[in-house]
C-alpha cells in the first residue's frame, strides 16, 4: 500500500515538503512515488521511487559534492584541496583524474586514466605563460606590464 492510499489521499499528485520547503514526498495517481532527504544545507542525500532505483550523495565540509551512488551500480568521488579545488575524480567506469594547483589557485597539472596529462606555467600576475602536454605539444606566452600578449610561440612553428 502507497502512503497516499494509507492517508485515504483522493487528489493527485500528492506531495509533502520538510520544514524548509524542500520536496520530502511524491506520488501521482498510478502509485508512483519518490521520497528524498536533504541534509542541513538543502542537499539531496538521498533519493528513493517506486522502481527500485535509489541514489546517495555524500558532501564535505565545504559543500562539495565528494561521493555518489546509485542503484544501477554508477558511483563517482571526488576529493578536494582547502581552497575548493578539485583534486582528484574516480568513477565506477575506473576512469580517474588528478589536480594540482598552485597557491594561487592556478591549475598547473592535470593528469588522467588513459595516461594523458598536461600542465601550466604562470607568471607573478597570473599569466598562463606555459602549457605542455602528454602529446607533446607545447605553447608559450609573455605578457608586458599591462598583461598584454607580447609573444607567442608554440612547438607547431606558430
Amino acid at each position: 500500500m502507497t502512503k497516499a492510499q494509507e492517508l485515504g489521499i483522493t487528489e493527485f499528485p500528492y506531495k509533502e515538503y520538510d520544514s524548509n520547503n524542500n520536496r520530502i514526498y511524491l506520488e501521482d495517481s498510478n502509485g508512483y512515488w519518490s521520497k528524498s532527504e536533504y541534509n542541513s544545507n538543502n542537499n539531496v542525500i538521498y533519493y528513493e521511487n517506486s522502481h527500485g532505483y535509489w541514489s546517495k550523495i555524500e558532501y564535505d565540509s565545504n559543500n562539495n559534492r565528494i561521493y555518489y551512488e546509485t542503484s544501477n551500480g554508477v558511483w563517482i568521488k571526488r576529493e578536494y584541496d582547502s581552497n575548493n579545488n578539485q583534486i582528484y575524480y574516480e568513477n565506477s567506469d575506473g576512469y580517474w583524474s588528478k589536480r594540482e594547483y598552485d597557491s594561487n589557485n592556478n591549475r598547473i597539472y592535470s593528469e588522467y586514466s588513459d595516461g594523458y596529462w598536461f600542465k601550466y606555467e604562470y607568471d607573478s600576475n597570473n599569466n598562463e605563460i606555459y602549457y605542455k602536454n602528454s602529446y607533446g605539444f607545447w605553447y608559450k606566452q609573455e605578457f608586458d606590464s599591462n598583461n598584454n600578449r607580447i609573444y607567442f610561440g608554440n612547438s607547431g612553428g606558430i
